[in-house]
């Protein structure tokens, strides 16, 4: 297999891959320098491996202070990037206020409408291996870098928020996403995180172990949002009480578990009266 290391730190083996590379980075401008210093650590990483690099920035409507930071930067230099000629993709997208919601959405969004934008390009023949363009069905993956520390927070905002019974589960690996619009070529797109059966803390050894340069968004530290008291607060008490993370990660597989097993019961047994009831009709 390919492991992480393979994929991000080796360009040869990139070029292996049977398919075309390209990194999206969100700057959502609410962070003042730091958040310039995000995308030109990603930018740089990615002209080093010569892979196409795409951002996107976020601008508050009827507030283009919300966006200004230090040293006259901010709004003004992401228009600079819009608008000076390199070769990489920098697009400013105007909303109303920010919000997580709003922000997750506009992710979502965006990436679909580059990789839609790609797929059709490819099929033009300007991008993509001719190894996977001679199929007739193009698949687009979409991956983010969630990992399994963030699937456990969702299952428990999920329980905080109210769920029904049979929908206790955390983040799925893989999931489909639109379809490309106005498509007659059979393309797909796909929502993947590979990255959902690692912890936070193993990423972060493999970090140290290989000497790769990386930035941590200081806002995670803040408990603003509801995620982020859940995990900065909610996660730790959690372990002290059952017992430590090994006792506290059973119980969130063993509810996921038994979530799964009622719904496939229940589907079955809805299955098992509709044919009866259609036989007796």
């Amino acid at each position: 297999g390919i492991s992480y290391n393979d994929i991000f730190t080796s360009s040869n083996t990139i070029c292996r891959l049977p398919c075309q590379i390209h990194v999206m980075h969100f700057d959502h401008c609410q962070r003042g320098n730091e958040s310039n210093e995000d995308r030109l650590l990603v930018e740089s990483l990615c002209e080093e491996e010569g892979i196409a690099f795409h951002c996107c920035y976020w601008r508050d409507q009827g507030n283009d202070d919300q966006n200004s930071v230090e040293d006259g930067d901010g709004d003004d230099d992401a228009d600079a990037h819009a608008d000076d000629g390199d070769e990489n993709d920098h697009r400013t997208v105007s909303h109303p206020r920010f919000s997580q919601e709003a922000a997750r959405d506009w992710r979502r969004q965006m990436s679909i409408e580059l990789m839609d934008t790609l797929m059709k390009t490819s099929n033009d023949g300007d991008y993509g291996d001719p190894q996977i363009r001679q199929h007739q069905e193009q698949v687009g993956i979409i991956c983010t870098a969630h990992h399994r520390d963030d699937s456990e927070e969702t299952v428990l905002l999920k329980l905080l928020r109210g769920v029904h019974i049979t929908n206790i589960s955390g983040m799925d690996m893989l999931t489909r996403g639109p379809d490309a619009k106005n498509d007659s070529h059979g393309r797909r797109i796909y929502f993947a995180k590979p990255m959902l059966g690692v912890r936070k803390s193993e990423i972060q050894d493999f970090l140290f172990r290989q000497k790769l340069i990386w930035r941590e968004d200081e806002s995670n530290n803040t408990n603003k949002y509801m995620r982020n008291r859940v995990r900065n607060e909610l996660v730790p008490l959690l372990n002290d009480l059952m017992g430590g993370k090994g006792a506290f990660e059973t119980r969130i597989n063993n509810m996921q578990e038994q979530s799964r097993k009622i719904k496939k019961d229940i589907s079955r047994g809805a299955d098992e009266y509709l044919a009866s009831s259609y036989r007796q009709w």
